[in-house]
């Protein structure tokens, strides 16, 4: 149940993406929500949309169908020459669906959902899935028809009720919950935990649309429902009750994520993030990755030129291509004007996040793949003065040229690197 006009929620809409709005934190680091998996553990797309584990290398891990005894791994002698389980560090322990098993010669296992994980000796870098029986290329291979790239799996075992669905929401960084029609689910800061809503009168309404039960509906799982003063039945999770935002335009929006410091996106499980790093929606109506201050992080990316960037969406490289390029895409002189996004000595890298080591030997934070980098000319928070800036390299001759948003447009097809805000 909406209780806003049509015209109300455009223009809140337009608030929300107008300069006016500028950049703002999606929210807190939301350390009150579980980390999807423990640090150390890394996250890789693959095809079909599963999100795979690694270790803290990313090297794929796997889990064994023989594996079939509680609390017991059924891969000892040669079988774990092949294929070495995943031991766990002193100190860590039980996390969610996260947990340890204690083997024959004594050191623990790590296990997810029960079942314990994995590395293969036949893989050699990072991306690798020569073990996984279900990767098309290995069909035909006998030897690991018994074995499973591990992937991701949050809202495992999760009661949700038939109104929703849970899914990734890379843009609040973790796993939450969407209506049947792709609104995500929020919730509001200053109610209490299950108590009655104080988000009740018309301008907090025509922010936040409260999201109402059916007269017959029953809890589910950590699903309630809540009488709000004015009659409506709300949907609660874990006590809180549960909103829309007005100013969330396409499926899967989170841009009510921190607004006004007022709701949050309803989580399942957080994904890692830096300490140095936070989730920032800019001026353009979509979020990116930013300093902790605001201050746009940058990637940069190798490709042909064409029209289509959208400042909204961002662009999103090739993970094994930002890899190969590595820190050589920006040297020593580079970095003068992109200076480099630091990591600490004994930074691990974990959910998407990856460690790049520059050739000074200092750490470098990166993502999905690529190296992070912020821009000097960048002053205050929001700032992207550095979206979109091209090295053109055509026919081995390179040229350099700023491109942006309604400017002249470079020169179509030609191989250039190419910085974008990075994007979650």
């Amino acid at each position: 149940m909406r209780l806003v006009t049509a015209i109300g929620s455009a223009v809140l809409a337009s608030a929300v993406c107008s300069a006016g709005a500028l950049a703002f934190p999606a929210t807190d680091r939301g350390e009150d929500v579980e980390l999807a998996a423990p640090i150390g553990f890394t996250f890789h797309a693959a095809r079909g949309g599963d999100i795979r584990l690694g270790d803290s290398n990313g090297m794929t891990l796997y889990i064994f169908d023989g594996d079939n005894e509680a609390g017991a791994s059924a891969c000892s002698g040669e079988c774990a020459e092949a294929w070495p389980p995943m031991v766990a560090r002193e100190g860590e322990g039980a996390v969610g669906a996260w947990n340890t098993i204690q083997r024959a010669d004594g050191t623990l296992q790590w296990t997810y959902h029960g079942k314990p994980l994995y590395r293969s000796v036949r893989d050699q870098k990072i991306g690798d899935a020569k073990g996984d029986a279900d990767d098309r290329s290995n069909k035909e291979d006998e030897t690991v028809k018994d074995w499973h790239a591990a992937t991701l799996a949050p809202a495992a075992g999760v009661q949700v009720p038939p109104a929703f669905s849970a899914q990734e929401l890379s843009t609040a960084a973790g796993w939450g919950f969407v209506t049947d029609d792709g609104n995500v689910l929020y919730t509001y800061d200053a109610d209490p935990a299950g108590g009655h809503p104080v988000c009740v009168d018309t301008a907090c309404a025509n922010t936040w649309h409260p999201v109402a039960a059916g007269q017959l509906t029953l809890p589910v799982g950590d699903f309630g429902v809540i009488a709000r003063d004015d009659g409506i039945r709300q949907w609660t999770f874990k006590g809180k009750p549960l909103y829309t935002f007005a100013g969330d335009t396409a499926p899967g929006d989170t841009l009510g994520n921190g607004y006004k410091g007022e709701g949050r996106v309803a989580l399942i499980a957080r994904y890692f993030m830096p300490d140095e790093v936070a989730l920032w929606h800019n001026h353009f109506g979509g979020t990116n990755i930013a300093t902790t201050d605001g201050m746009t992080l940058y990637m940069r990316i190798r490709g042909g030129y064409s029209n289509g960037f959208s400042l909204r969406e961002g662009v999103s490289g090739s993970a094994s291509v930002g890899r190969g390029l590595g820190t050589g895409s920006c040297d020593a002189e580079c970095v003068q004007t992109w200076p480099v996004l630091n990591a600490p000595d004994d930074a691990v890298a974990s959910g998407y996040f990856e460690i790049f080591t520059r050739e000074d030997g200092t750490k470098q934070w990166g993502f999905k793949g690529y190296p992070l980098y912020t821009y000097m000319e960048d002053t205050k928070p929001g700032d992207m003065e550095g979206y979109i800036s091209y090295k053109f390299l055509p026919k081995g001759e390179e040229m350099e040229m700023v491109a942006t948003a309604g400017g002249a447009n470079p020169i179509r097809g030609a191989t250039a690197l190419i910085w974008v805000a990075a994007v979650p």
